[in-house]
């Protein structure tokens, strides 16, 4: 697939592409003879070209997608959606009344003082700060205040939960919240609801509702981690990586347009309609790789780096690359000299780059990693 951008929107070359022509190059100028095997200087070299023409190529594809509500993210998000006066909802801190006990006449600094820093401060069992709301004089004794959290955020407040003092105050002797929040704040609007609320708003925002839509209620599920919806005239297919399929046929049915057919290995009946998608699932991937310590030691700590790789996560339909799993290793651990490294799947034999099969994702698994130390 080469660069191009047309009336279908930006494609850009992969990385086994780019690896590929590069490759083609230099077999052209230095012979057909020439070794060009990862485990080589000058397939390593090739390699790294390939991964900073891919993450430049990334980088123009970030930008591009930014242009589009169906993909903009974040800052970019907000900026188009200001366009028709749509706002991201912020977060609101949590409110609870804190039972403050003293020995003694003491005055307390909150929120309204001239520097919030110097705020009397508590906190709860996991570590999550509460700033008392407005500067008071406290008399001897148990007093009631208002304490804020320090961040915007849902907080599930239990009750008797919140009893450290963080600011130590002479004559101040415990503190404790005693009866269920005032509030338990908010969580800042993720990208999928901003998205799905400013749409389900503006239904007429160029007509861009269904893919957006549909993707932005299908990730709101719990336990849905990824969400692939492709058009095509008339109809959509949509892989699912995680959830409950009952929810997921729920969520497309809600938001999918009128007329548009959904295409999948599993069938949900709902109100005389049948709604399709399929689940995604795994493809166990493999590695294998020579490492020396260039710093002369013969240790090397192959379960760390095993627990390193296995954290790497692969999208749906995502090419997986040698150089990328040992452009990992390189980085945590850059005293290691990397040769021979190799991936490859149940179907597919020790290669470079391997594209899992179709609405699969490659997993990696501490089993399927082999170290051998030179």
């Amino acid at each position: 697939m080469p660069d191009i951008l047309d009336n279908t929107g930006l494609q850009v070359k992969s990385y086994a592409e780019i690896s590929d022509e590069l490759k083609n190059s230099f077999h052209q100028i230095y012979g057909g003879d020439l070794n060009l095997e990862s485990n080589t200087q000058d397939g390593q070299m090739i390699g790294l070209f390939a991964q900073s023409a891919t993450d430049i190529r990334e980088i123009i594809m970030s930008v591009w997608n930014d242009l589009f509500a169906d993909t903009a993210q974040g800052m970019a998000l907000d900026r188009l959606f200001s366009v028709i006066g749509v706002r991201r909802n912020t977060g609101s801190k949590a409110r609870v009344l804190i039972t403050v006990v003293t020995d003694r006449p003491v005055h307390l600094q909150g929120l309204d003082g001239v520097n919030n820093l110097n705020a009397f401060t508590v906190s709860d069992s996991m570590g999550n700060n509460y700033n008392l709301e407005l500067s008071a004089d406290f008399p001897s004794g148990e007093t009631q205040a208002v304490f804020v959290a320090e961040f915007e955020g849902y907080r599930q407040m239990q009750i008797n939960t919140i009893t450290t003092i963080e600011t130590i105050i002479r004559g101040v002797l415990s503190i404790a919240n005693l009866q269920e929040p005032i509030e338990n704040g908010t969580d800042f609007e993720t990208d999928a609801e901003f998205r799905n609320r400013a749409l389900l708003g503006n239904p007429s925002g160029a007509n861009i509702g269904t893919k957006s839509l549909i993707e932005a209620a299908i990730l709101e599920l719990d336990d849905v981690n990824e969400v692939l919806v492709i058009e095509d005239v008339g109809q959509i297919s949509i892989i699912v990586k995680g959830g409950n399929p009952q929810d997921i046929a729920n969520a497309i049915y809600a938001t999918k347009a009128a007329g548009i057919e959904t295409l999948g290995n599993i069938s949900i009946p709902i109100n005389n309609s049948v709604i399709k998608f399929t689940f995604a699932t795994p493809q166990s991937l493999y590695y294998k790789v020579d490492l020396h310590d260039n710093n002369g030691s013969s240790y090397i700590d192959d379960v760390a780096i095993k627990n390193l790789l296995v954290q790497k996560i692969f999208r749906i339909n995502e090419t997986a690359s040698q150089i990328s799993l040992a452009s990992i290793i390189n980085e945590m651990f850059p005293n290691l000299l990397i040769s021979n490294s190799l991936i490859r799947s149940n179907t597919v034999n020790w290669s470079e780059n391997i594209t899992p099969a179709n609405n699969l994702y490659f997993q990696l698994q501490p089993q399927f990693i082999t170290i051998n130390k030179v």
